[in-house]
């Protein structure tokens, strides 16, 4: 269902979002996140019986984490987007501003152009 969503998701941001072009200055690999993501999310396999989790303690937890990734400018590695073949690279652009840029491909020139569509303030995908 997930990948179904984040399929979804990724085609539509690319058809619908305005696309413009950007020229990076500087890369550098941003997937080493997801070994702690993934950890986060098999943990529940490792510990007690869903049946005895506090949930008083735990929705609260969730709603904080939560709001904290909204309110920052913080991304979130998503490991669907690692299966679909995405990669995730730290880029400054000519702009003068470091962005995460979501793209299929391995990045190994910044002299070139690339086509983007901006996410958020400061997460690019390229198209």
């Amino acid at each position: 269902m997930l990948i179904i969503l984040a399929g979804v998701f990724l085609s539509l941001a690319r058809s619908k979002v305005q696309r413009t072009s950007v020229r990076l200055t500087a890369a550098e690999t941003a997937d080493q996140e997801n070994v702690a993501f993934l950890l986060l999310y098999i943990s529940p396999l490792f510990s007690q019986d869903v049946t005895t989790l506090n949930f008083s303690i735990a929705v609260p937890v969730a709603v904080l984490f939560i709001a904290v990734v909204m309110a920052g400018n913080n991304y979130h590695f998503n490991p669907v987007l690692n299966l679909l073949g995405w990669h995730f690279y730290k880029v400054d652009t000519d702009d003068a501003v470091s962005r995460v840029l979501i793209t299929r491909r391995s990045i190994r020139n910044v002299i070139d152009r690339v086509e983007v569509v901006q996410l958020t303030d400061y997460v690019i995908m390229e198209v």
